[in-house]
């Protein structure tokens, strides 16, 4: 079943309940954010390398991000903004998030591609938010690209609980370290609610996933699958509400398309069914040698009850970018960063749909002379708060 198509008569089970309050949570990639440190170092290493990257047989320091990661260019190489290959310019990067930052009153910020934790507090001031940053155990494991959470400290939201959730940190078939997940638990008026903050594997937008054998993105993006269904059952059993959120690298409902990407039939993952094979079961036992479909659809099987998830929709106001010829056609990568909510959490929404809004960074952002703040926009979603 679709959850998102029976919110409905989820929403009925709630006739009886008040809203108090509201929650406003935001999840945000942030493009190759590091801090003013990790930058310097970074530049040290990069700039005699005329700002490529180095061969794959080359040892590089594992907590840099890639060398033509600040470019300013598409991902044909077309120049679309500022290089940030200086501090000066790469504070005008900073300076930026800072300010989208400083429009935002969540109490909840989930951040992708944070590159060390002191990143996070210079956008994020510890005066107002504490950060909880997603540092491995073994140094073996040390990423260029992490997640994080700040949480606003006057906000509604008290942690009870945060840790890595290490077990979606799977191994490409190229024999790189994809990166784990963040969970954190809140108090939020009296109720425990669960925050899972990801950034999936990349390269497998809207085809099925197919089974774990594959030597391709895809392969790899379904072996995310089983650690995102259990964290979802274990909530479930938990009985507490939760919310996965962040870059999922794949676009969930038909909503999330844009005119273009449907002119040129590109799929949505919860068009696929959970399973290929239409005699298995998304019930049925999860195998390595499964062929899934759609990940929305495989973990929404409501064994236990409760283990399924609505998936928000996304409005984002967002311009077309300037350079033309580009497999994306807006300033933000629109449909891949998502809200999945447990069907209780997404009955409180009685009305409507859930749905995620978000906008571009403004003017001042955009040409080829200016710092771009980040390839995603800030999506955010203002969750109500409810009287059982």
């Amino acid at each position: 079943m679709r959850m998102n198509a029976c919110l409905l008569a989820l929403a009925s089970t709630l006739t009886s309940a008040s809203v108090i309050g509201q929650v406003s949570v935001t999840t945000w990639n942030m493009e190759h954010m590091m801090s003013s440190k990790v930058f310097n170092e970074w530049r040290a290493y990069c700039e005699p390398l005329g700002w490529v990257e180095p061969a794959k047989r080359v040892e590089k320091p594992k907590h840099l991000t890639y060398c033509n990661a600040l470019n300013g260019k598409t991902m044909s190489g077309k120049p679309e903004s500022l290089p940030l290959h200086t501090e000066s310019d790469y504070g005008k990067k900073l300076q930026a998030l800072r300010s989208a930052r400083m429009a935002l009153k969540s109490d909840l910020f989930a951040l992708q591609e944070i590159g060390d934790d002191e990143a996070v507090s210079e956008v994020f001031p510890p005066s107002e938010f504490d950060v909880y940053f997603s540092k491995p155990k073994n140094p073996d494991d040390t990423l260029a690209q992490n997640v994080a959470f700040a949480v606003r400290k006057a906000g509604k939201l008290k942690v009870v609980k945060a840790e890595p959730y290490d077990a979606l940190g799977i191994m490409s078939f190229e024999g790189r370290k994809i990166r784990p997940g963040l969970q954190l638990i809140a108090d939020i008026d009296g109720t425990e609610m669960a925050f899972l903050n990801l950034h999936l594997k990349a390269g497998c937008r809207s085809e099925p996933l197919g089974d774990e054998s594959r030597g391709n993105a895809c392969g790899d993006f379904r072996k995310q699958v089983p650690p995102l269904e259990a964290w979802v059952e274990a909530q479930a059993k938990a009985k507490r509400d939760f919310i996965v959120l962040g870059d999922w690298n794949r676009t969930l409902l038909e909503s999330d398309m844009t005119p273009q990407q449907r002119k040129k039939g590109m799929n949505y993952d919860t068009k696929h069914p959970a399973r290929i094979d239409p005699k298995d079961s998304a019930a049925s036992p999860l195998l390595s040698s499964t062929k899934v479909g759609s990940i929305v659809n495989e973990i929404s099987d409501d064994d236990p009850k409760g283990a399924s998830v609505v998936v928000a929709r996304s409005e984002i106001s967002a311009r077309r970018k300037t350079v033309e010829g580009e497999e994306w056609d807006h300033v933000c990568h629109l449909g891949i960063d998502h809200f999945a909510l447990s069907p209780s959490l997404a009955s409180r929404f009685t009305k409507q749909m859930p749905v995620a809004k978000g906008q571009d960074y403004g003017d001042a952002s955009y040409a080829r002379e200016k710092a771009k703040p980040s390839d995603h926009c800030p999506l955010t979603l203002v969750i109500p708060t409810v009287v059982r």
